[in-house]
């Protein structure tokens, strides 16, 4: 008998090509001799596979039921008391209407071709203007009940109101431990989407990525447990939860209770950030340290071997002053700072790599236009994670304007170890342990947060000496940042729970 590898399951609700944190593990976990799979959500309703590596990566169709049914059934209220119950009675009131109109349009046809030949006008003629003007009315009525639902469907999703808080809070308090199903009800599309496949993979290990995917992993562990088989559980809490933007109460309440519930019943907990570290020990009351795995850069990025490179895809000379920033353009990124300090910025370029749906960089090209300054804003789009660091090397300076949000004070987030890979000078906003880190190393210069003339004052206190900064960066201090080193951290808690599960034995070769 010999040993079969042990079987990996990573599991992320977004998609797997955008996220470098998860392709990297997966593959050198692959490498390492785990059997590795990727679980993910597929972003249609086809399933999807390819390798990563040796890796396998799975999309699952995941169809948001229960999520669609909650936002179609807003039900009424004592603000919206016409409203139409369901999306399914409103979509009935508007094809009834249009049926009618057909039927009297038909009508008033019919008698204008009977009067042309003569005639003699019928009943139905002279009550064709009364059920005009009674069609009119009820009209106006299925009117007033759209504007009703489409109201109520729009509160619903937002939930800011006194009476929508409260009844957030009592759902959280009546519902118990299992509130986070009525609260987040896409949790329990997840849950039902997942969980089956998910199982009939019989993982010896789970990798949650993120605060929603920690409950399948638990829940598919513990009843493998009860079945005989042992599976462990990583918890990746990619970001601190009560930090993240909520699109409304219940979703907070909802995902923080999920959270709350499953991170503690996780056998270890991985994060990206001492500081969160600490955090999340300290909030869900965990036995031990949660060890800090880095998004660094994978060690074969560090090559300067020529390639694409960001100045000949933006056609930037050589000379010119390059800026650039990687990431989304959401607004509390704060790209806008960047596009706002060009016109005092003569001669420099931005060039902003984003993810293929540029929607949220339209405000920013509009904005360059107005400023008269779109022909040094360059938007570019991504590129694989193994080659950033080489794509951007030929840059001047890597930015990082964040907004203050809690997510962004706690962590040094995977951009920064790409300009520093790149051996860029950094400019970043006062956000609390990215500015700290860059005064401790001297490798940039911090600005306070959504100022433009604080940002441009930065830049051009680098451009007196680029290369005092760069020099900041020491090949002990890359080779500690690079994703080689960060990954031992994260094979050292997979090993330390494959030690603790009974050996698992595959039958000779002969007998498969």
């Amino acid at each position: 008998m010999t040993a079969s590898p042990v079987r990996l399951v990573m599991i992320v609700d977004n998609k797997v090509s955008g996220d470098s944190r998860v392709q990297k593990m997966a593959e050198s976990s692959a490498a390492e001799g785990f059997d590795v799979t990727v679980v993910g959500r597929s972003p249609d309703r086809d399933r999807h596979e390819w390798l990563l590596g040796s890796a396998k990566v799975i999309l699952l169709p995941v169809s948001l039921d229960l999520l669609e049914y909650s936002a179609s059934h807003p039900g009424r209220s004592i603000r919206w008391p016409l409203a139409y119950a369901d999306k399914f009675a409103d979509a009935r009131g508007a094809l009834e209407r249009r049926s009618r109109q057909a039927a009297i349009a038909d009508l008033r046809n019919r008698l204008d071709s009977a009067s042309n030949s003569g005639s003699r006008p019928s009943l139905t003629s002279l009550g064709l203007p009364l059920r005009s003007a009674w069609e009119k009315v009820r009209g106006l009525w299925h009117g007033v009940r759209h504007v009703q639902f489409k109201s109520a469907r729009s509160h619903r999703k937002s939930e800011h109101g006194t009476i929508d808080r409260l009844r957030a809070h009592t759902k959280a308090v009546i519902g118990g431990q299992s509130s986070w199903r009525i609260l987040d009800p896409t949790l329990v599309d997840f849950e039902r989407g997942m969980e089956p496949f998910i199982e009939t993979l019989q993982p010896d290990l789970i990798h949650a990525h993120d605060f929603r995917m920690v409950g399948i992993a638990v829940r598919v562990a513990e009843r493998m447990r009860a079945r005989g088989h042992t599976c462990r559980v990583v918890y990746d809490a990619h970001e601190y939860m009560p930090g993240v933007h909520a699109r409304n109460l219940s979703w907070k309440l909802g995902n923080e209770k999920h959270e709350a519930i499953y991170a503690k019943r996780a056998d270890a907990v991985v994060t990206v950030s001492d500081r969160l570290a600490v955090m999340l020990k300290d909030r869900h009351g965990l036995r031990e340290l949660p060890a800090t795995v880095l998004n660094a850069p994978v060690a074969n990025a560090l090559s300067r071997e020529h390639g694409r490179g960001i100045r000949s895809d933006a056609k930037i000379a050589a000379a010119a002053p390059l800026l650039v920033y990687i990431g989304s353009p959401a607004p509390q990124r704060g790209l806008m700072t960047i596009v706002e300090a060009l016109p005092q910025l003569p001669g420099y370029h931005a060039a902003l790599v984003l993810p293929p749906d540029t929607t949220l960089a339209q405000p920013l090209i509009a904005r360059a236009h107005e400023l008269d300054v779109e022909d040094r804003l360059h938007v570019l789009p991504y590129v694989e994670p193994a080659q950033v660091v080489n794509y951007i090397a030929s840059a001047t300076i890597g930015v990082i304007p964040l907004h203050h949000q809690l997510n962004h004070e706690i962590s040094l987030i995977t951009k920064y170890f790409d300009y520093a890979q790149a051996r860029l000078p950094i400019v970043v906003s006062d956000v609390e342990t990215m500015s700290r880190v860059t005064k401790q190393l001297g490798n940039g210069e911090v600005f306070e947060a959504e100022s433009t003339q604080g940002f441009v004052d930065a830049v051009k206190r680098i451009m007196y000496d680029p290369d005092k900064y760069s020099q900041s960066y020491t090949d002990d201090l890359l080779q500690s940042w690079a994703w080689d080193a960060q990954f031992e951290k994260l094979i050292e808690v997979y090993r330390r729970l494959v030690a603790r599960s009974p050996k698992r034995t595959a039958p000779p070769e002969s007998a498969q």
